[in-house]
């Protein structure tokens, strides 16, 4: 049967001006992967039916997008499917079934596929210390396992959470069934920046900005953007809140600069530009981060300074007779020469909570300790 001339040139073009080739969409999805832009790759990667089936680096290419995009289910199956006779067709296809099983917290099979990895890695190679912290997490995990659950994790929802970023939540410290957050989505006052914050509509990450929640008969209603006059075309990051709820503290910035503020936080009805810097003597663009305030006396802040202990130190300020101390480092029982970040201390005033990336306190990650004041 012959094809009509313009039913042929459509298919032409289909094929060729827009690069609907299993192989153009292969490229794109190379590009999206190189991005983080891990939903993108997923669609490139399943358009055209041929490139899944034949094409065993495209099907780990979704395998690992899958997993970074929280879809464990699809990272295993697809993975699984790459092992031929318990034998990898890639190496790298050992190490995230590793990471799909750490994820769930199965820690024993988790550590024998880190540890064929590892294996496969020579003795120089810059991995071989992530696979042997990871290992040690996995070791601990399964000494948490058997211990007795003290919290629920409960997922607010769709009305709250997106396929995008949202982090930080605080509690309104004046209103019950309220929240604030922030996160990077779609619809953002910013749109996608590149990493100096200029618009990239293509390969830009969105920019962040303030949302709020509330809770009516037991459900979170859907997320609302902050004023207007707080979200704006840079970075916008909550911190927190003054004790009596009438200020907030965020942090604005772009170009790699940025300045931690304090807002009188009106109604929305009375709002003014009247935003000021947060007068304490912290800076970001020091490497002064996740500060913490408590009572408008005392901060508690992560800081990679000299004298500490390696990596992000946790630090403490108070303010005394109306100056702020020098910047106390916490000390050896919360510093250690990983990464401790994000301090938290609990009303009694005596209870620290703080993240940490120290393979031998956790099971991988960043995991969230606590140190009670003596």
């Amino acid at each position: 049967m012959r094809i009509p001339l313009i039913a042929s040139l459509l298919l032409f073009l289909s094929g060729v001006v827009f690069g609907q080739s299993p192989r153009d969409h292969k490229e794109r999805a190379r590009a999206y992967l190189a991005n983080g832009r891990y939903a993108e790759a997923i669609t490139e990667l399943q358009a055209p039916r041929r490139l899944l089936r034949d094409d065993a680096e495209a099907r780990l290419w979704l395998a690992v997008s899958a997993y970074e995009t929280n879809d464990l289910s699809t990272a295993e199956a697809t993975l699984q499917g790459l092992m031929h006779k318990d034998e990898p067709e890639f190496p790298e296809v050992l190490l995230y079934l590793g990471r799909v099983y750490h994820a769930r917290h199965q820690f024993v099979p988790a550590a024998e596929y880190y540890k064929r990895y590892l294996r496969r890695l020579r003795s120089g190679d810059e991995r071989r210390q992530m696979l042997i912290e990871a290992i040690r997490s996995c070791d601990l995990g399964k000494e948490f396992q058997y211990r007795p659950a003290r919290i629920v994790a409960e997922n607010l929802g769709p009305a709250v959470n997106t396929t995008g970023d949202e982090y930080g939540p605080i509690p309104s410290p004046s209103r019950s069934g309220l929240i604030y957050f922030t996160a990077r989505r779609e619809g953002n006052s910013g749109g996608r920046r590149d990493a100096g914050g200029r618009p990239d509509p293509q390969w830009g990450e969105y920019s962040s900005d303030l949302f709020q929640s509330r809770r009516q008969g037991g459900d979170w209603q859907s997320a609302e953007p902050l004023h207007y006059l707080l979200n704006s075309p840079q970075e916008e990051e909550l911190l927190g809140f003054a004790a009596d709820g009438r200020s907030m503290y965020y942090a604005r910035g772009a170009f790699g600069r940025r300045q931690y503020y304090v807002d009188p936080f009106q109604e929305e009805e009375q709002r003014q530009l009247n935003t000021l810097p947060l007068p304490v003597p912290i800076d970001p663009n020091r490497g002064d981060l996740t500060p913490h305030f408590v009572a408008d006396t005392a901060v508690y802040f992560a800081a990679d300074r000299p004298g500490g202990y390696g990596g992000l130190d946790l630090y403490r300020m108070a303010k005394r007779n109306g100056q702020w101390t020098a910047a106390e480092n916490l000390g050896p029982e919360i510093n250690t020469p990983f990464d401790e970040t994000t301090p938290f201390l609990a009303p009694d005033g005596r209870t620290l909570y703080f993240s940490s990336n120290d393979s031998r306190r956790g099971i991988g990650g960043f995991d969230v300790l606590s140190s009670y004041y003596l």
